[in-house]
């Protein structure tokens, strides 16, 4: 009777969390609606370069194959939701194919763990999805513990607290960079707590205070990012105690380790195989084969960007739709924000590599014919201990073709968007 016990303790956890990654998919699949559409606001870049001609009538298939997969998934019982797992993780995965935009980091998220749940038992994938969420907190700290950060996005952070108290110029600058390694080491402390079961209550109660306190200032009070941002921290609120808070039964399951034979327990492979990439690739970002998002470097500074530079002479002619991201700089020039525009046309932050960038830069100087007046900087990924960046710069639209071949995966936009 015990062991019936503790089996239905896991399937339960397992099962609520399916529902609360179906339902946190839906909503951030809905506040983005744009981004899964073949809209032609803003540039897509395929990962491919095959799949720049490829038509629009996919996109909506997808689309379509996304919402009902998440809605499948989030009303049938877990023993009999395999096949909605499996085209959550497909119809996601495709779709991210044809932009590279889509790939946010809860769809990364939302495709491995759709695999492990389609392919694990419940005990098994409960532990793989702790690991998973672990590795987050402690790969996303990681990436932030630089010079870059100190300098650049922690400081932007800091600032709204600092604003709420009007002490925003009573700190001084070595305080601010210190000040700002608290948000990384915040995330670090989640990570190690919950990596171990005796402290695992306590770092739930912190990844709930971090993730209300992030909610605050990046929410309406403070930096007002988009919504999706606060509803990925919602789940994250609410996956700590789904995942971490310890019961009875979970107790006994440190103790006891016997199989489940199910059917699930012969495709167990497949979601470990899934999980140890998800757990290891990370790895790869600080030597610029992972990108940032995959590597969980989130709201970190010192990853690769490219800057579209305009002749102030065409920018003017430009729509007045995009006047808006159009920002002068200090030499006169024009630099096109793409980022903000992202955030207005999509609702979704810009994927933060510069392949993805160098992409919409081309786009947007074929789209409106401005080529010869434009300068792509290409920026490497930032010293972590110095913060210095090597820029390489491409001048007019042959030089700037030429940009998109330093790339092992495509950076060429959507030939349909790029007219």
């Amino acid at each position: 009777m015990s062991e019936s016990r503790h089996v239905s303790s896991e399937e339960v956890r397992i099962g609520f969390y399916q529902r609360l990654l179906a339902l946190c998919g839906m909503l951030l699949v809905g506040t983005s609606y744009k981004l899964w559409l073949p809209q032609t606001d803003y540039p897509q870049v395929p990962i491919f370069d095959a799949l720049c001609d490829a038509p629009p009538t996919i996109d909506y298939v997808l689309a379509g194959g996304v919402v009902g997969s998440l809605l499948a998934w989030l009303l049938i019982p877990r023993r009999a939701a395999v096949l909605a797992a499996w085209s959550v993780a497909a119809c996601l995965a495709a779709s991210c194919m044809l932009d590279q935009h889509r790939f946010q980091p809860w769809t990364y998220q939302l495709i491995f763990a759709a695999i492990i749940l389609a392919t694990c038992e419940a005990k098994l994938a409960l532990r793989l999805m702790r690991w998973i969420v672990i590795s987050i907190y402690v790969y996303s700290a990681l990436s932030k513990l630089n010079v870059p950060f100190t300098t650049d996005e922690g400081q932007m952070f800091l600032d709204v607290p600092l604003g709420w108290f009007g002490a925003k110029e009573a700190v001084g600058e070595t305080a601010r960079q210190i000040a700002t390694l608290l948000f990384p080491l915040g995330e670090l402390t989640v990570g190690m707590l919950l990596a171990i079961p005796k402290t695992r209550k306590i770092g739930v109660v912190l990844a709930a205070i971090m993730h209300a306190s992030l909610m605050l200032v990046v929410g309406p009070l403070g930096l007002n990012h988009w919504p999706g941002v606060l509803l990925w921290n919602v789940c994250f609120l609410l996956q700590a105690p789904l995942l971490f808070w310890p019961t009875a039964a979970s107790r006994a399951e440190e103790k006891e380790e016997t199989p489940v034979k199910t059917r699930l327990s012969e495709q167990r492979w497949v979601g470990m195989c899934a999980a140890a990439f998800v757990l290891l690739f990370p790895l790869l970002e600080p030597f610029g084969i992972a990108d940032a998002w995959p590597g969980w470097a989130l709201y970190a500074s010192h990853v690769s960007r490219a800057d579209l530079y305009i002749e102030p002479g065409a920018a003017e002619l430009l729509p007045e739709k995009l006047q808006p991201f159009l920002v002068k700089t200090d030499w006169g020039g024009v630099r096109l924000d793409a980022s903000q525009w992202s955030l207005h046309a999509l609702n979704v932050p810009i994927y933060p590599d510069d392949r993805f960038q160098t992409g919409v830069a081309l786009a947007f100087a074929r789209r409106y014919g401005i080529g010869l007046f434009c300068t792509l900087a290409v920026q490497d990924p930032a010293d972590r201990l110095r913060g210095e960046r090597t820029e390489t710069r491409y001048q007019g639209p042959i030089q700037m073709e030429e940009a998109t071949k330093r790339y092992w995966l495509n950076a060429q936009p959507r030939d349909r968007l790029a007219r």
